[in-house]
């Protein structure tokens, strides 16, 4: 079949499957930008070595980094141009002829990575070139590229190919992936609307609300109809500020790094430098990616720790952008002078044993200071999603005096846990304090006050 043949058969068949055009202002960037900022790596094995390094990497250690940080997410490489992948592919390997193992990762680490991270509340991004790797002679044979080390030009029959293998990683990390970005769409490889389109439908068949982005060089603009936010790729970040949170429809995005290039673990301005820049994007709603190195030498350390220098910047750009947020907050009142409280109402049935288990102390910290209650309340139908609730120290520490918990007696053995609790109409007796679990599920409750008798007509509370 002649080469323009194919490109016109690719083009009618996407066609078919629909167009993935990106809404503009896609109201799916919004986590995006609240993050602020993120962090990059370019954790790019090379040769078996590089391989084992894959399966050194410290998840936890680096999870903990971004935790100290305040990193809202993280891009992780998938690979670039050595050839060798941080993931298992199927699809890259059938085409390509290589075994498991021998060029992608047997560990797959963005699914590692994904499991850290979110119960911390980072999210998970991809990177990816748009082609194959550009040192594997033999991978560009096999997906019908020229061979040379260097990008080469593309259409929509190498697309088609290309996005199978995008999509397999789509699908196999679904909603655990949040956003993707896209290297080397350039328009000298003639990297077009048609190929963006092909390459965010693939990723959007794993995870319809994933945000995607195409990397057209060294400036911040709308580069392709596809994308939701910008590439933004810059070498020299201080003088280059959003007008605003939208550029012709795109989340304004920047990506650049810390040390004196990618990949390094040195530092090139001074704290003073990047808060100063951090401060001027995020007040008007832009988002800026930072480049970290990460570690390769166990010897020095976990693999895939960030330099220390460089943890110092970014937790230097957190504390000025938490001041900022705080002092743009109204003061908070004392409960004497409050008319607005919030009330959290938990409804558990018989086989939930940990209803509030995934509520962390940023959730509640968060919530209360985005609403500026003065009270808090928290109300469970069924005991133990309320010892659940009642056992979180961080909603001890919020205010001890506000919580409570309707149902909190332990009900007569053989019972089983109540899904209401019927108390006086004279009054909501408070619950015990000695409610508590051990190593199993299984309560144990220490004596508790009996509400005195009473031949007032009584009322279901929870």
């Amino acid at each position: 079949m002649k080469p323009n043949l194919r490109s016109s058969l690719a083009a009618f068949l996407l066609a078919l499957t629909g167009s993935t055009q990106a809404d503009v202002a896609n109201p799916n960037t919004d986590w995006f930008s609240q993050a602020k900022y993120g962090v990059f790596i370019h954790f790019l094995p090379a040769g078996e070595a590089g391989l084992k390094q894959v399966g050194q990497f410290d998840v936890k250690a680096l999870a903990g980094q971004l935790e100290e940080m305040g990193a809202g997410y993280l891009v992780l490489t998938l690979g670039q141009n050595s050839g060798y992948f941080n993931s298992p592919n199927a699809a890259y390997e059938g085409r390509t002829g290589y075994a498991p193992g021998e060029r992608c990762a047997t560990r797959d680490l963005p699914r590692d990575l994904s499991q850290a991270l979110q119960p911390k509340g980072i999210r998970l991004m991809l990177y990816l070139p748009c082609q194959t790797p550009n040192q594997d002679r033999r991978a560009q044979a096999a997906f019908g590229l020229t061979q040379g080390a260097q990008d080469q030009p593309i259409d929509l029959v190498f697309a088609e190919k290309w996005s199978a293998v995008i999509q397999e990683w789509a699908d196999r990390y679904g909603d655990k992936v949040s956003g993707w970005w896209f290297d080397g769409g350039y328009e000298h490889i003639r990297f077009n609307d048609a190929i963006a389109d092909r390459y965010a439908a693939a990723v959007k068949h794993g995870n319809p609300k994933a945000i995607v982005t195409f990397n057209p060089g060294v400036k911040v603009m709308r580069w392709t109809k596809a994308e939701d936010y910008t590439a933004g790729e810059l070498n020299e970040p201080r003088q280059v500020i959003p007008a605003e949170r939208w550029l012709q429809g795109s989340q304004w995005h920047a990506l650049t790094y810390l040390g004196d290039t990618w990949g390094r673990r040195n530092t090139r301005f001074s704290d003073e430098q990047w808060v100063e820049w951090g401060r001027k994007v995020a007040a008007r709603r832009g988002v800026f990616t930072l480049d970290m190195g990460p570690n390769y030498d166990p010897a020095a350390g976990p693999v895939g720790q960030l330099a220390s220098a460089q943890v110092k910047q970014v937790k230097a750009i957190q504390a000025a952008l938490r001041q900022e947020t705080n002092a743009a907050m109204p003061k908070r009142l004392k409960r004497a002078e409050s008319f607005f409280g919030i009330h959290f109402d938990f409804h558990a049935g018989p086989t939930a044993t940990r209803l509030a288990g995934t509520r962390r102390r940023r959730w509640w910290k968060g919530s209360s200071r985005r609403r500026i209650p003065t009270t808090s309340r928290l109300t469970a139908r069924g005991i133990p999603a309320c010892r659940a609730i009642r056992r979180k120290r961080a909603i001890r520490r919020r205010d001890s005096s506000a919580i409570r918990c309707a149902c909190g007696a332990r009900p007569p053995p053989g019972t089983g846990w109540p899904s209401t609790c019927t108390i006086p109409a004279s009054g909501i007796p408070r619950p015990s304090a000695g409610i508590r679990t051990g190593p199993q599920s299984t309560p144990t409750a220490r004596p508790t006050r009996t509400p005195p008798r009473s031949s007032a007509p009584t009322r279901t509370v929870c």
